[in-house]
């Protein structure tokens, strides 16, 4: 339940980030540490729909050690977490980086 929530957290904050400016969300998240990458690629994950495809998730200096914490995760205030989503194809037995994906909330 808690991944579910930190990644509908994350969901909200990339999308609140891309409304208030998408041009520099865009430019500013490949600076920040890369967290992690998982490909959802089956209907019995609980967020397959609609997020479907391979994700990277990317967090600010701010909320970098919050990451590292397992239990009560607090996020101090200026974090930013962005996640990028591709669609996702098969190559060879592989899933890869398809188009980029934008999806709206």
């Amino acid at each position: 339940m808690g991944k579910i929530l930190f990644a509908l957290l994350g969901f909200i904050l990339f999308y609140f980030s891309l409304a208030l400016g998408e041009e520099t969300m865009l430019k500013s998240y490949r600076t920040w540490h890369h967290v992690k990458s998982m490909v959802i690629f089956d209907k019995k994950h609980p967020l397959y729909e609609p997020f479907f495809g391979i994700h990277h998730v990317y967090i600010n200096k701010k909320g970098l050690n919050t990451v590292k914490v397992k239990d009560k995760r607090s996020f101090p205030d200026g974090t930013k977490i962005a996640i990028v989503f591709y669609q996702h194809k098969e190559d060879n037995g592989a899933f890869i980086e398809g188009e980029k994906d934008w999806k709206p909330l």
